[in-house]
């Protein structure tokens, strides 16, 4: 008959088996660092959801100011001056969102290009452009059914996103059928001369919204 061997502990005064045996140094150490390693796997994926969350806090916000713009312009008569393009081809109104204090929530607002002041932390351009749309030869009736089968005007032959002739300023407000109102909104960081950015995001690309007014 065997008996497991039994040591006396002469620090305890009374014996103690295999089974209760404590950890060595050298284990302690080898537990640390592959708990290490575990740590410095997971670490990064903390950064990416707080650079993700930041990112899309910027968006939101991006868009909403974008969008807000829209509206208004939207709400606007067809004809009013806002709307109205008096030189060019185009009209465009520039405001930048200021804030006064970086600590205080609250303190940002809106004003135009240059009488504003503080940190710049936006910036946005209106544009308004009009088109006709019904003016021969604009008119297509390839059937001579009496019936418009084509509208001239809205072309866009390289097919980079932008109809290729606006008009220009007019009296007779009859003779504009549609106007289109973009906005565009940028951080002024994301400097285009600058592609890595200034910020932690780094550079992000202009937010643009578009809609169309008919007469």
């Amino acid at each position: 008959m065997m008996t497991s061997r039994r040591t006396l502990n002469p620090m305890s005064g009374r014996t103690r088996g295999r089974g209760e045996r404590g950890m060595s140094l050298v284990e302690a150490l080898i537990a640390m660092a592959l708990l290490l390693l575990v740590a410095i796997g997971i670490l990064p994926l903390f950064t990416r959801a707080m650079v993700n969350n930041a990112a899309g806090s910027e968006a939101t916000a991006v868009a909403n100011h974008a969008r807000h713009r829209l509206e208004e312009f939207g709400q606007l008569p067809f004809n009013n001056l806002a709307l109205t393009v008096e030189d060019g081809n185009e009209r465009l109104t520039a405001d930048v969102y200021y804030s006064g204090d970086f600590n205080a929530l609250g303190d940002e607002t809106w004003a135009q290009e240059g009488s504003g002041s503080g940190a710049q932390l936006r910036d946005r351009v209106s544009r308004v452009r009009q088109f006709r749309l019904v003016d021969p030869p604009g008119a297509i009736d390839d059937d001579l059914d009496g019936v418009i089968d084509g509208l001239g005007g809205l072309t866009d032959d390289p097919a980079d996103g932008e109809f290729d002739d606006p008009l220009g300023e007019t009296l007779d407000i009859t003779t504009v059928h549609l106007k289109e109102i973009s906005v565009e909104l940028v951080n002024p960081r994301d400097d285009p001369a600058n592609p890595g950015g200034g910020g932690p995001l780094g550079a992000a690309p202009p937010y643009r919204v578009r809609t169309f007014r008919a007469f």
